[in-house]
C-alpha cells in the first residue's frame, strides 16, 4: 500500500466516523464507556485481590501453627476459597479485556455500516449488566463460604459492596439503556444505506444478511472461542499444584491439555483462512473451516466435562464461558454451511460495491427518510 492509499484510507475512515452526529455519539459513548467500565471493574479487581491475599495470609498461619502444634489454633480449610478468588479475579480480567474488545466491534460496526453488530451490540450491554449483578453475588457467596470453612475465625474482610459493586452495576445498566437508544437510531441509518447498496430484490438482501451475518460471528469467535481456549489454557495445568485437596485443583489430563493447546493455535489461524474461503467462494476451504469448528466442539465439551465437580467447586464462569463457546462454533458451522449454499450469487459484487460507498449522509446534512430492510 502506498503512502497516497493510505492516506486515502484514512480519509474513508474518518469519513465513515465523522458523517452523521448519531455515529459521532455512538463512537464517542462507546470509548466513555469503557474508560468508566474499565476504571470501576479495575476497583473491584483490585479488591478481590487484597481479599485473595488475606486467604493465603491465612492459610500460612494456620500452616504454620500447624508445625509448631499450637493446639488453640483451630484449623479450617481455605484452599477451595484460594481457588475461587483465583477464578474471580480471572472473570475480572476477561470482563477488562472484553471492554477493550467491545470498543473494537463497535468501530468495526461503523466502518462496515453492519446493522447485525449494531444489534449484537445493544444485546451485549445487557448481558454486561446482568454479569455485574452475578459478578456482585459470586464474591458474596464467596465471603460467605470461607466463614462457614472457619466458623472459629472471624474473618476481617471490607467487601464494601456497596462501594464497589453497586457503582459498577449502576454505570453498566445506563450504558446499556442508552446505547441502545443510540444502536436503534445506526440500525435505521444503515439499514436504509445497506437498501441503496444492495437493492430491492429480496433474494439478493437475504443472502447479503447471510453473508455479514457469518462475517460477524468471525469477529465476535475472537472473543468467545479463540478467548474461552486461551482462558482454558491458562487456568488449566497437567500437574498437580501444592494445594492439599486434589479436588480444587484445576486439573487437566496430559492428553487433552496437549489437544487444547493445538486447537487454540488452530482457531487463530481459521479465523482468517474461513473469511477468506468465504470471500473467494472456496468451497474446500469453506468445507475444512466447518470441519475445524466440530473439532473445537468436541475439545470445549472436553474442557467442559474436567470443569463441572461438585456444587460447591464448579467455576460457574467458567462453565457459562464454554457453553456460550460452543453455541458460537454451532452458529459459525450453521451460517457457514448457509453462505456456501448461496455460493454462486455474485453477492461478492455488491459487497465490493458496499465497501466503495464511503458515506450516505453528508456530516452536514442529515435530512432524509431513514428505511431499513432487515427482517
Amino acid at each position: 500500500m502506498t503512502i497516497l492509499e493510505l492516506k486515502q484510507r484514512m480519509k474513508n475512515v474518518f469519513a465513515r466516523f465523522t458523517e452523521s452526529k448519531w455515529i459521532q455519539i455512538f463512537i464517542l459513548t462507546s470509548i466513555f464507556q469503557a474508560i468508566i467500565i474499565i476504571a470501576l471493574e479495575v476497583r473491584v479487581y483490585l479488591r478481590n485481590v487484597e481479599a485473595g491475599y488475606l486467604v493465603s495470609d491465612l492459610k500460612n498461619l494456620l500452616i504454620g501453627n500447624t508445625m509448631g502444634n499450637n493446639a488453640s489454633m483451630p484449623n479450617c480449610l481455605v484452599d477451595p476459597s484460594i481457588v475461587r478468588m483465583q477464578n474471580i479475579e480471572s472473570e475480572n480480567i476477561i470482563f477488562i479485556i472484553f471492554q477493550l474488545f467491545q470498543i473494537l466491534f463497535s468501530l468495526n460496526a461503523v466502518y462496515n455500516k453492519n446493522t447485525n453488530q449494531v444489534v449484537i451490540i445493544t444485546t451485549i450491554n445487557f448481558i454486561c449488566a446482568i454479569y455485574g449483578i452475578l459478578q456482585w453475588l459470586e464474591v458474596k457467596k464467596w465471603y460467605n463460604d470461607l466463614s462457614d470453612a472457619c466458623p472459629n475465625r472471624k474473618i476481617h474482610f471490607g467487601a464494601r459492596f456497596f462501594g464497589y459493586d453497586l457503582p459498577l452495576l449502576i454505570s453498566l445498566l445506563l450504558f446499556a439503556f442508552i446505547m441502545s437508544l443510540i444502536c436503534y437510531q445506526l440500525y435505521h441509518i444503515y439499514g436504509w444505506f445497506t437498501y441503496k447498496t444492495i437493492g430491492a430484490d429480496v433474494k439478493i438482501q437475504r443472502v447479503f444478511m447471510t453473508y455479514t451475518r457469518f462475517i460477524m460471528l468471525l469477529k465476535l469467535d475472537w472473543f468467545f472461542m479463540f478467548g474461552f481456549a486461551i482462558e482454558s489454557c491458562k487456568i488449566y495445568v497437567d500437574r498437580m499444584q501444592d494445594l492439599s485437596d486434589v479436588k480444587h485443583v484445576r486439573y487437566l489430563p496430559r492428553p487433552f491439555f496437549i489437544f487444547n493447546m493445538i486447537v487454540t493455535a488452530g482457531i487463530f489461524v481459521f479465523q482468517f483462512f474461513a473469511y477468506y474461503s468465504v470471500k473467494k467462494e472456496w468451497k474446500i476451504g469453506s468445507y475444512m473451516s466447518c470441519a475445524f469448528w466440530i473439532i473445537c466442539i468436541i475439545d470445549f465439551c472436553i474442557l467442559l466435562y474436567y470443569s463441572i465437580g461438585s456444587v460447591k467447586d464448579s467455576w460457574y464462569f467458567f462453565i457459562i464461558y464454554d457453553i456460550v463457546a460452543v453455541i458460537f462454533a454451532s452458529l459459525t458451522i450453521i451460517w457457514n454451511i448457509l453462505v456456501i449454499l448461496n455460493f454462486g450469487c455474485e453477492i461478492q459484487d455488491k459487497i465490493d460495491q458496499k465497501e466503495k460507498r464511503i458515506s450516505l449522509y453528508s456530516p452536514h446534512d442529515e435530512s432524509g427518510e431513514k428505511f431499513t430492510i432487515d427482517d
